[in-house]
């Protein structure tokens, strides 16, 4: 598992990712959720998806001007990229919501754009030829 914390100022909005998320991660994902009150719902589906070991998947959580992303086990590269890609829409669009910005206009664009680019040494560790095995 990797962890990136990083604040986006504009927006007041503090962010962590976890990558590569396994079952020996479990109590640091329950525990990371937790301190975001996340409901039980959540919880539970984040526990289902570790201990499913279901590949390809994520879940973006946001609550008071903070967001967990998870990043699940992926199978490949390109999946990866679909994972990382599409949790990073849900922060976008959580962000958005918060400050009553249309998601068909340039500044949802700038704020993925700014997620992909603060997120890209973790993600490229993923991508490159060098990637982990999955």
């Amino acid at each position: 598992m990797k962890k990136q914390t990083f604040y986006l100022k504009k927006y007041d909005w503090n962010v962590t990712i976890l990558y590569d998320i396994k079952k020996e991660h479990l109590f640091n994902v329950i525990k990371a959720l937790k301190q975001l009150n996340a409901p039980q719902s959540i919880v539970y589906k984040a526990i289902d998806n570790i201990v499913e070991n279901k590949q390809n998947n994520g879940i973006t959580y946001s609550n008071n001007h903070s967001s967990l992303v998870i990043i699940g086990n992926t199978s490949n590269k390109p999946n990866f990229a679909n994972t990382l890609i599409h949790e990073i829409f849900h922060l976008a669009i959580h962000i958005a919501r918060e400050y009553d910005i249309t998601p068909y206009g340039e500044e949802i664009a700038y704020i993925s754009g700014k997620i992909g680019e603060i997120t890209l040494p973790i993600a490229s560790q993923y991508l490159c030829c060098q990637c982990h095995k999955h």
